[in-house]
């Protein structure tokens, strides 16, 4: 009755609650199902390690059941590691190919790697499968997208529309697809995707998007924008700051450039906001402001980091770094003052929690790429 009860607990998304249930319930260390439940319980809390120990006990025990590789390749997937994620959800797609959902995962995994061709395979699959169901056509639409085939996507996406009006997902990518040549439209699918789920931050952020380009913008986005020319000034400070020269000039046009960007994002978001309906704008209130610091933390913590490089470099060198460390301590005041003025959810996390996740998020972005990357390697091999 206690594993029904944590089941019901997480489909309500009351994981705390449901890992709390399973952990009264004896023999659950023993059973498949019940570790399979708090596998989705761990998940939810975003203990990756202990749920990837979850499934990995779970296809121990249940070696023949899809489950386990699925949900193992949910979690490898949210560690940041593709290849693994790829290498189980094949796995739970052979053990029971009749089950739309390891397809669905499959397909996914296929799709962090690149590999159009299997993931296409598995979306015809799910929709065979299930073709009376939303997902399978978002699925397919998830693989049409990134062959560029958005006329076929679109299609896709609108059969899911009909299947489950109330769909957000479907209406978020919806949007991506119609926004450069239907932006009205676009404006009005983002708006009834939070309207459908008012607590996903993805929704809240698109719904702040011009076309294709968020609204948001950052020192990220700035550099991104200025590609090769950003990255060259960047290197140029950071090599004129480890010599103990100035570098003024190079630091004055990317200031320049960079208050620039944040102004006329800014005009251009608040044009944005008067197409948007008023609730909605006000509701986005603590992500706009979030954002804003953004623009202050993001700038404040590369100036530490590199002044942080640059003090070690010059007392290994014996020369005084007072430059570099009023730099650093100008830098640390101006984080301290963004988390101080944060909004909404952030204000609620404490400060050791932030600094986990970024670091957690920065190892996740580096095993991805590092594993993406191998995965594709080995896969022109066996094309040759």
């Amino acid at each position: 009755m206690s594993v029904e009860r944590a089941g019901a607990l997480l489909d309500l998304g009351r994981h705390a609650e449901a890992l709390e249930v399973l952990g009264a319930v004896p023999g659950a260390e023993s059973s498949a199902y019940a570790l399979g439940l708090r596998t989705r319980a761990l998940l939810g809390l975003k203990r990756l390690g202990p749920a990837r120990e979850s499934a990995a006990a779970m296809r121990r025990i249940a070696p023949h059941g899809e489950w386990g590789y699925r949900l193992g390749a949910i979690v490898e997937r949210s560690m940041g590691r593709p290849a693994d994620a790829l290498a189980l959800a094949d796995q739970a797609a052979a053990l029971d190919p009749q089950e739309p959902f390891t397809h669905q995962v499959a397909v996914l995994c296929a799709l962090d790697i690149g590999d159009l061709r299997s993931a296409g395979e598995h979306a015809s699959a799910m929709l065979e499968l299930a073709p009376d169901t939303a997902l399978a056509h978002v699925t397919l639409a998830r693989v049409q997208i990134a062959s560029s085939q958005l006329v076929w996507a679109e299609a896709s996406l609108r059969r899911a529309l009909t299947i489950d009006s109330a769909d957000d997902v479907a209406m978020a990518l919806l949007a991506e697809v119609v926004a450069k040549e239907r932006p009205e439209e676009a404006r009005q699918l983002r708006v009834a995707a939070l309207r459908a789920d008012p607590q996903d931050v993805g929704h809240r952020r698109r719904v702040l998007s011009r076309g294709r380009a968020m609204a948001l913008g950052g020192a990220a986005v700035t550099a991104g924008k200025l590609g090769l020319v950003g990255k060259f000034a960047a290197l140029s400070v950071l090599s004129h700051a480890v010599r103990g020269q100035s570098g003024r000039l190079t630091l004055a046009v990317m200031t320049v450039i960079y208050l620039a960007t944040f102004a006329v994002s800014r005009v251009r978001r608040r044009r944005h906001g008067r197409k948007l309906p008023p609730l909605v704008w006000e509701g986005t209130r603590a992500d706009r402001r979030n954002a804003d610091l953004l623009w202050l933390g993001v700038p404040a913590a590369l100036v530490a980091v590199i002044s942080a490089v640059v003090i070690l470099v010059r007392a290994a060198a014996g020369v005084s770094p007072v430059g570099p460390v009023v730099w650093f301590v100008a830098a640390l005041v101006v984080l301290a003052v963004c988390w101080r003025f944060r909004a909404g959810e952030v204000r609620d996390r404490a400060l050791a929690e932030v600094l986990r996740d970024v670091w957690r998020a920065v190892v996740r972005t580096v095993s991805f790429n590092w594993q993406r990357r191998g995965a594709r390697r080995r896969r022109r091999r066996g094309q040759r």
